[in-house]
């Protein structure tokens, strides 16, 4: 079975929208099973919340507005400079997240949730908000456990899923992400 994320722009242009706005995917932001349990601990509550990101193949790492991770009451890890698109660098806190996302089956119509563990950048609300209109990148760090399909000309993209068994198989190098499919 190959299980897929598509995306689109609705509408006359899809094609123009596509190149103007880029793929954006919703997934649930939500604590890794040891901050659950950190959560737990300290009475506090254990959120889960739907966040836009804009795919970004150009971005090492992905990165999420902090005022979303304000409301999961995740605390940093550590910093790390991030340059963006100006050159600048700027020191950013670093936070350990999982992401759900839903995955279809084409031939089968199956929807199964795959989990992505990595260490996010926490970035500035303002450099979300504005003309993006979402909460953040979806970045290589990402990317790497998937087939990246973008077509311009139909104003598409999907995300293919990796054989799941074949890539926990494989004995790789020591990563700071992680993805399973369910």
């Amino acid at each position: 079975m190959t299980f897929k994320n598509k995306g689109s722009w609705d509408g006359p242009d899809s094609a123009g929208a596509l190149q103007a706005r880029g793929p954006f995917i919703t997934i649930t932001a939500k604590p890794t099973p040891s901050n659950q349990m950190l959560l737990a601990a300290a009475n506090l509550p254990c959120n889960s919340v739907d966040v836009t990101l804009l795919i970004d193949s150009g971005a090492r790492r992905t990165c999420l507005d902090e005022s979303v991770i304000k409301t999961l009451y995740i605390k940093p890890v550590g910093m790390i400079p991030i340059t963006g698109v100006s050159g600048q660098s700027e020191m950013r806190p670093l936070f350990q997240m999982s992401f759900d996302i839903p995955m279809t089956d084409d031939a089968t119509g199956k929807v199964r949730t795959g989990n992505f563990e990595t260490v996010v950048a926490g970035i500035a609300p303002v450099a979300t908000a504005s003309k993006l209109k979402c909460h953040g990148l979806l970045g290589r760090d990402f990317l790497q456990f998937f087939r990246f399909n973008y077509s311009g000309p139909a104003g598409t993209w999907e995300l293919i899923e990796s054989a799941p068994a074949d890539a926990e198989k494989k004995p790789t190098k020591k990563r700071h992400s992680r993805y399973t499919g369910h």
